[in-house]
């Protein structure tokens, strides 16, 4: 205990320990916080003064900056108020008198505030003393997308987090993990199992019980195996009372207590003759409803129809669907726990129709409440035939609210609608009787739906005469045109039984309900007269009676049901088929004129070398036929022999394959088998789709698919001399495992034998998967790869394609390039790629202790490399946060690179690219192996002077012999030129205070050597200068600066190395700038006109797009035609054509396109007119040219002095290359050859 300072208070403050604080109890309460007192917390020593400060609300400061609230400052406050409004967003509670707020509307306690911040802080030595228990921190944010995962459990999508089995490939929800695999639900009679899918064809209909939307096969869901009703796991398991979890999965026999004995069976499985324990006698099961008109069943009190038992001792009736109800049951509409007991020959009111009865019932001996038998049997789950319903059948759907459509009431909770359209009924009208028997006609009267009769004076009831609504549900006679009232003709007591006795506590004798018809007695307890249905006493003598509806000390009581509702099982038939041995011996003729002799391996070694098989034009093999005529040379293969001239493949099932018979050697290459992709020099298999077969292949592969290799040489190892050949199945080499080495030459490997024909796989559970022939060049759905002249898996409703190799993939795989192994996980559903960015199907690599999820091909994805689109090495990396970088669009197609996924990034200039627009091109980029070393980098430049800002402001270019100085006063070097690109300098430049040598910045700070994303060869380009080249990317000539591939010496000029460099790019005029280069864009330029340009440099605002020549030409021009500067413009504002002409040529131009053009002289020109072929020499510079002896000048003559050239004899008026050698009058065109 220590003195401390008062902090407000009068009096001075002690500061209590927890063993202090005890002696004070609950009354010691903060009086800043108004909770109770925790240690350590100030006391105030004066005698009556009851003060206490927890020592946190004591140091608390006015004002925090909180790292959880970056956004805006907390202010402590005190607010007396004890408002509901002020809940601290922390823990949910009232803040109380004094809290943290924020002008956003945050509120904290100030213990939930400091214990945060300290959290924040990795400060746990301050939270000893705080007393919050189990504080929870949200960590969603409410703006984020869901992750892109379906849980694998429950088929619902989930957020961040998932867990994942390895051995089984699924993703579940935490919650899953712990998913009953057996209960016993109210929903359904048996048990269900949960699984995680189903092949569709196991199942029937695949639309929950509950809900009725469709369960996705590919996961979760619980069924019953032998009806195969499903369920969506989150409906079936919402409410915890509506089910059991089954803990002995493995006892047989389920608990069903049936309500019959069955005497006699017939042939097909029916119970005909059954005792049921309601009734004492036997029943029969009949089906001859005109036998037993007007009767009515005993459980549900409904007209009998097919099927039902009947009763020969008695008038006894049960349909068959009452029959075979349970004694006990369970419901889902009733929230006991205890199950429902079968019940008859009691009064009550059923909770769910409201309707009175003493007909059959279930019971709920724990709430006393009772359920009829027509909503017991219309609730359970299922589909319902409606009266006069076009689209049956109706659905229960338990959460919907609406308007019944036959009784007109509104705001009914739980209704059976139909799918297609808007009709709804709630229970009641749905077990409405179809026909009834009244007093108001003598007929039986039709439960209708519609009134036909427009007429509104038609429109009443003929029992109470009061009008009617004629869209809502009644009931009529056609031909005697009676109408009633649904609720006229069934009144309150239709579902009693007429006879029936009640044993009533209040009354000596037992009450036996009668309807009266023609003698009304007065009521015993009311005094009216009985009129309709009464209570009356049959003891002789006793004259008690009383109305139905008076009470007389009986208990109605509701009770819920639910009966079972079985669906056929789709059988899912394997076919087999089985290979047949063929044997060696002689053969008819086969079509020859001469008798044919079979011949084997020895017989054939003199003939084999020279002689060709007539119908598929090969080399012969054992075994084979040869004409027994000596000088006939024929032979025919065994097997082209007996090639059926029709053959259903079971790899082509759409259509079978004709044997088509064409000339031997007729190689025109129109027509290759489809399955060795060889040309079909004779007869072959022809489908009408395009697919061809070779007999042999066509055979080759029908055994394959029957699983037929007892014509195979046995399997053996692979030598050297196989190690070309391949094998006809996965077409790997034979020699890599051991194979079969068949007849004819063909191989294939012992593993490839194995493939089934038919499999069901887990990366596709909808449907099996089929093996068949590739013919049409189709993608691989796995690894994305044309699997032309494969065999491949195939799903045809889905029209999904997998190489067999893709579906037995590696279980786990381990990479140099990352720390942990990764694990197969397959998919049902698209997953985003963590290393590459991009979607994925079915098959994923997942890492533990990572948690990412990555493509098997990007598993060894280089962790370095050295891309030709990047000066810099390039990092790959899974993630990147979003302040770490600038923009975020790649540097090569300029789309957003998403940085919750993986990307390559430079980290010294922040440029980030898609891994796979870097990755692209293997011959793009190298594999760094040593990431520690360092760099290397070819500067051009030597500094020898630096300024404060980091600048290098006089330096030495290699090209160059005189130091270069930093400069960026434009006007004091007017009309002069980069010696490196030769367009017009700007700022900064450098430039030699000796000679007339200039240089942009960015010219002279290339490197000596570069790598170019838009050259294939693999070396580095070298800078050059003063060598007379041809651009290959604009076509211009120039002796500037260029970059030179030494090994197909191919010359780049610096303005398309600038231009072509990676980045955005400003353009004259344009108003969004800036310019981006699409490499695989292809259009027209707006700049020239060229049309078709692949390449250019566009706008993502607007269609503008330039070619490469285009974007690098000069903005200002010195030409002959004007004194002053052109400027180079990109649209002319004149609309009048006369002055749509070029002043150099004379002729027209286009207004639409770029020219350059004097505002003061009002001259225009073409951009070609005045840039000529030599616009881009140095004039002066001296070169040494093809065979003349002496170097060469570049030079301008002047028109009114021309000379000629000494190569083609015409006059040089422009751009020549002279002879400086005094004497020598040689000279030349720049651009004679």
């Amino acid at each position: 205990m220590e003195e401390s300072n008062n902090y407000g208070h009068r009096h001075p403050l002690l500061l209590l320990n927890e063993n202090r604080l005890i002696i004070y109890g609950s009354d010691a309460v903060c009086n800043r916080c108004w909770n109770r007192a925790s240690a350590p917390c100030f006391s105030c020593p004066e005698e009556g003064c009851w003060f206490f400060l927890d020592k946190v609300c004591a140091e608390a400061p006015l004002e925090l900056s909180h790292p959880f609230h970056p956004h805006h400052p907390l202010l402590l406050i005190e607010d007396r108020s004890w408002s509901e409004s002020n809940r601290c967003n922390y823990c949910g509670q009232n803040c109380g008198s004094l809290f943290y707020h924020c002008s956003c509307g945050l509120k904290f306690h100030v213990k939930c505030a400091v214990f945060t911040f300290n959290i924040a802080q990795n400060n746990f030595k301050e939270l000893e003393h705080v007393t919050l228990v189990d504080p929870s921190i949200p960590t969603k944010n409410e703006d984020e997308e869901p992750g892109p995962f379906i849980c694998d459990a429950c088929g619902t999508s989930g957020n961040h987090a998932a867990y994942s089995c390895g051995p089984c490939d699924i993703l579940i929800h935490k919650k899953c993990i712990s998913l009953s695999r057996v209960i016993k639900s109210k929903w359904h009679d048996h048990r269900l199992s949960h699984t995680y899918f189903f092949y569709r064809e196991y199942v029937g209909n695949l639309d929950c019980i509950i809900c009725h939307q469709e369960v996705n096969a590919e996961h979760g869901s619980y069924a019953c195996s032998k009806c195969n009703d499903i369920f969506h796991v989150n409906c079936v398991t919402k409410d915890e009372a509506s089910y059991v979890i089954v803990e002995n999965e493995d006892e047989e026999k389920e608990e069903y207590a049936n309500s019959l004995i069955v005497l006699e069976w017939n042939d097909a499985g029916e119970a005909i003759l059954v005792e049921h324990f309601k009734h004492d006698h036997p029943l029969r099961l009949g089906d001859r409803v005109s036998e037993h008109e007007n009767k009515c069943c005993d459980g549900c009190l409904l007209p009998i129809s097919v099927s039902f038992y009947s009763c020969s001792q008695c008038e006894f009736y049960l349909h068959k669907v009452c029959a075979e109800l349970p004694k006990v049951k369970h419901v889902w509409h009733h929230r006991c726990p205890q199950p429902l007991v079968l019940t008859s020959n009691e009064g009550f009111e059923c909770v769910k129709c409201d309707l009175f009865s003493n007909a059959f019932s279930y019971k709920c001996e724990k709430c006393d409440k009772y359920t009829c038998l027509r909503c017991v049997i219309a609730l359970t789950p299922g589909a319902r035939t409606c009266l006069g319903h076009k689209h049956n059948p109706l659905l229960f759907y338990t959460d919907y609210k609406g308007k019944c459509n036959a009784c007109g009431k509104d705001d009914i909770e739980g209704m059976f609608r139909c799918k297609d359209c808007d009709i709804c009924l709630d229970v009641k009208c749905f077990s409405l009787p179809i026909t009834v028997q009244d007093k108001c006609d003598e007929h039986l009267l039709l439960l209708t739906d519609h009134d036909d009769n427009n007429y509104s004076e038609s429109h009443f009831c003929d029992i109470c005469e009061e009008s009617r609504d004629p869209n809502l549900w009644f009931y009529h006679y056609e031909h005697c045109d009676t109408s009633a009232d649904v609720k006229c003709v069934l009144g309150e007591y239709s579902f009693i039984k007429i006879g029936s006795i009640f044993e009533v506590k209040e009354l000596e004798h037992p009450v036996t309900f009668v309807r009266k018809t023609y003698y009304y007695p007065n009521c015993s307890e009311c005094g009216e007269p009985c009129l309709d249905f009464v209570l009356e006493c049959p003891k002789p003598g006793c004259n008690y009676i009383h109305h139905a509806s008076c009470p007389i000390g009986t208990s109605a009581v509701p009770v819920l049901c639910q009966h079972l509702n079985q669906l056929s099982l789709s059988l899912f038939c394997h076919l087999q088929r089985d290979g047949e041995e063929g044997e060696m011996e002689e053969s008819n003729n086969y079509g020859h004129q001469h008798p044919l002799l079979l011949l084997n391996e020895n017989s054939l070694i003199r003939d084999r070398f020279h002689s060709w098989c007539e119908r598929c034009c090969k080399m012969i093999s054992a075994p084979s036929f040869r004409c027994a005529e000596e000088g006939c040379r024929f032979y025919l293969h065994k097997v082209c022999a007996e090639a059926p001239l029709e053959l259903t493949h079971p790899f082509h099932p759409p259509h079978p394959l004709l044997l088509m018979e064409r000339e031997c050697f007729d190689f025109s290459g129109n027509h290759r088998c489809n399955y060795c992709g060889q040309l079909c020099g004779g007869s072959f298999y022809h489908c009408s789709c395009g697919l061809k077969f070779h007999i042999r292949c066509a055979v080759f592969t029908l055994n394959i698919a029957q699983n037929n290799f007892n014509p195979f040489i046995p399997t053996k190892d692979g030598d050297e001399e196989d190690k070309y050949d391949e094998c006809f199945r996965c077409w790997e080499p034979l020699a890599k495992y051991p194979y079969f080495f068949l007849d004819g030459g063909f191989g294939l490997h012992k593993k490839c034998t194995e493939f089934p024909l038919k499999m069901n796989h887990r990366c596709h559970r909808k449907h099996p998967l089929t093996l068949q022939l590739n013919s049409q060049g189709l993608l691989c759905a796995l690894c994305q790869i044309d699997s032309t002249k494969r065999f491949f898996y195939s799903c045809s409703p889905c029209g999904l394609f997998f190489h067999a190799k893709c579906l037995s993939p590696s279980r786990t795989i381990e990479d140099k390039t990352h720390p942990h192994p990764f694990t197969l996980l397959w998919r049902q559903v698209p997953f985003i790629c963590d290393a590459c960015g991009t979607s994925g199907c079915h098959a994923a690599y997942s890492c533990g202790p990572c948690d990412i999820l990555v493509h098997e091909k990007c598993i060894s994805l280089p962790r370095v490399i050295k891309s030709k689109w990047h000066d810099h090495r390039l990092s790959h990396t899974y993630f990147l946060h979003r302040e770490y970088v600038g923009i975020l669009d790649c540097i090569i197609c300029h789309k957003e690179v998403n940085a919750e996924h993986g990307s390559y990034a430079c980290s010294k200039c922040n440029d980030i690219f898609h891994v796979n627009c870097v990755t692209k091109d293997e011959a793009s980029y190298v594999i760094v192996e040593n990431e520690d070393e360092e760099e290397e980098y070819a500067n051009s430049l030597i500094v020898l002077e630096w300024n404060d800002a980091g600048e290098a402001i006089v330096v030495e270019h290699f090209t160059h012999d005189h130091p270069l100085r930093l400069h960026d006063r434009v006007s004091e070097h007017e009309n002069k030129c980069c010696d490196g690109c030769l367009l017009p300098i700007s700022s900064s430049f450098y430039y030699c205070s000796r000679c007339e040598f200039h240089l942009h910045k960015v010219c002279a700070e290339l490197p000596k050597v570069k790598h170019v994303w838009h050259h294939d060869c693999p070396r580095p380009l070298v800078l050059t200068s003063n060598e007379l080249v041809q651009c290959v990317k604009c076509d211009c000539v120039s002796n500037a600066f260029s970059y030179k591939c030494k090994r197909c010496d191919e010359y780049t000029c610096l303005r398309c190395v600038i231009a072509l460099t990676p980045g955005a790019r400003t353009c004259l005029g344009h108003k969004h700038n800036p310019l981006l280069f699409y490499t695989d864009y292809k259009g027209k330029c707006s700049g020239c006109g060229k049309d078709d340009v692949e390449g250019m440099f566009r706008c993502k605002d607007c269609d503008v797009c330039l070619d490469v020549k285009c974007f690098s030409l000069p903005i200002t021009v010195q030409d002959k035609c004007d004194e002053h500067l052109l400027s180079l413009t990109d649209h002319d504002d004149n609309n009048y054509s006369e002055s749509h002409f070029c002043d150099i040529c004379e002729e027209s131009r286009d207004p639409n396109l770029w020219f350059y053009h004097c505002v003061r002289c009002d001259t225009s020109t073409h951009v070609d007119c005045v840039l000529g072929e030599c616009s881009f020499i140095v004039l002066g510079s001296i070169i040494q040219v093809g065979k003349h002896e002496h170097p060469l000048t570049f030079v301008k003559r002047a028109y009114h002095h021309p000379k000629y050239c000494s190569k083609c004899g015409k006059p040089c008026l422009d751009f020549a290359l002279e002879c400086t050698k005094p004497g020598c009058n040689y000279i030349r065109h720049a651009l004679c050859p």
